[in-house]
């Protein structure tokens, strides 16, 4: 205990770790880190990143333009410009990051631009999430659960995972083998009807509700303030959800910039708070070059 107040004592007489300037580097940085994982269509695939990576890279360089109009307003005209010519073939990390973009941008025109990029990452994080959850309210395919289930079949990244906990080996090789096979046959109208594991339905069902509930919580938390008596958890929910969802799916573009979002509405005297944010953020960097390293062996 007496070592945590040691750490605790250090980190507050450093200087304030949410200032714009810490929250601009690090949208800079992401989007070099992250620019060229994104998914686009073949038109843009090869103009966004590379613009991204240098107007942001000069920014990085030289921290005066950090605060400088002209280069946050060319990165969020060459965002919704790529928004908005390929609007359904983009990746739907390029929306929210195309949001965050612009609330830089505009705190760049404010008196108070620290509290611009307070307001605007709290309220972003909500309605994404408050989104997310009317989806699935529309979905049967996430009420029931189906939703994980087809997806742990069908995508080799959390197959993988699940294949270790589900308690039937055999059937779950078995299902995989008809899966490949039946998607390399043309379309002859031939139907697959696809076994249910207990285990598996409920592990489903689980991670289904589980996630659920958390964007339910992070979406009223983050945007209305209700329940009080979580108010104080809502950036827990928010990094447990990034830590649950997104390093097990994995999509790494959501976490880094809920970790960027997260950091900007979290006040300077939340220490503890303010560096899980800026961990979130570290570890995200990691586990996405790890996920690529492996995407590049299995391609191998």
């Amino acid at each position: 205990m007496a070592f945590f107040n040691w750490i605790k004592a250090k980190l507050e007489r450093c200087p304030p770790l949410v200032d714009r300037d810490l929250i601009l580097r690090l949208t800079c940085l992401f989007l070099v880190l992250h620019a060229e994982k994104l998914y686009f269509p073949p038109v843009a695939k090869g103009i966004f990143p590379v613009f991204a990576i240098v107007v942001c890279g000069l920014m990085l360089a030289f921290p005066i333009l950090l605060r400088s109009r002209v280069p946050w307003i060319v990165l969020s005209l060459g965002c919704w410009t790529t928004i908005l010519t390929n609007w359904n073939l983009i990746d739907n990390h390029l929306y929210l990051i195309g949001y965050w973009v612009l609330a830089c941008t505009l705190s760049n025109f404010s008196a108070n631009p620290v509290e611009i990029l307070r307001t605007n990452g709290r309220f972003i994080v909500g309605l994404s999430f408050s989104f997310a959850v009317l989806w699935k309210f529309m979905s049967h395919a996430w009420l029931d659960g189906s939703f994980f289930y087809m997806i742990s079949l069908f995508d080799q990244r959390i197959g993988q995972l699940v294949a270790a906990i589900v308690d039937d080996p055999p059937v779950w090789s078995s299902t995989l083998v008809q899966l490949k096979a039946f998607t390399m046959i043309p379309d002859l109208g031939l139907k697959m009807e696809i076994p249910a594991m207990h285990s598996l339905v409920t592990l489903s069902r689980i991670a289904c509700y589980g996630g659920l509930t958390l964007e339910i919580l992070v979406a009223l938390l983050f945007l209305l303030g209700r329940p009080r008596f979580l108010l104080k958890l809502r950036d827990y929910f928010l990094v447990a959800f990034c830590l649950g969802a997104y390093m097990l799916a994995p999509v790494y573009g959501f976490a880094y910039v809920f970790s960027i979002m997260g950091l900007a509405q979290c006040g300077n005297s939340r220490t503890w708070t303010r560096l899980m944010y800026v961990l979130l953020f570290c570890f995200a960097i990691v586990m996405s070059h790890v996920a690529t390293a492996g995407v590049g062996r299995l391609i191998d």
